[in-house]
């Protein structure tokens, strides 16, 4: 984000409380929705429609061409519903998952992910290795 490569967006309340948040990450011309945390409570407002619109708007800025609202867990029914419900005439996808890893095999893809991760967040990388290997493999994780 220090770099112009995403943005953090929040919704407050009328007493300045935080109620709603949202990340989003810049890749290539795509404006990816990472992560989001709201208060229960709150969600008859809608806050995070308002972050999202407001993510659409600071994409447009940034002269993005698409918004991906990447993938989500079977189970995760209300991301499920909030993804559904604001994206109607957007390209859906299923995706399944299905994987061995003996107890004995070293270098599962959590372990080399987490490798791959610490490699390109090291201060020590140089922004356009950093660039080259996160649009090698971002389009894998989204």
């Amino acid at each position: 984000m220090n770099n112009d490569r995403g943005v953090l967006l929040g919704a407050f309340n009328n007493r300045g409380e935080m109620v709603a948040g949202q990340v989003f990450l810049i890749a290539g011309k795509t404006l990816f929705y990472k992560f989001s945390a709201s208060h229960p409570q709150d969600l008859h407002q809608k806050p995070n429609n308002l972050l999202i619109w407001e993510g659409i708007k600071y994409a447009k800025e940034k002269g993005l061409q698409r918004l991906d609202l990447g993938s989500s867990a079977v189970d995760q029914d209300g991301l499920i519903w909030f993804k559904t419900h604001i994206a109607k005439r957007t390209i859906e996808r299923d995706i399944h998952h299905l994987g061995f890893a003996p107890p004995e095999y070293r270098f599962s893809r959590k372990r080399i992910l987490k490798a791959y991760t610490g490699l390109l967040t090291s201060p020590l990388m140089p922004d356009l290795l950093v660039k080259f290997g996160s649009n090698l493999i971002y389009p894998y994780l989204a």
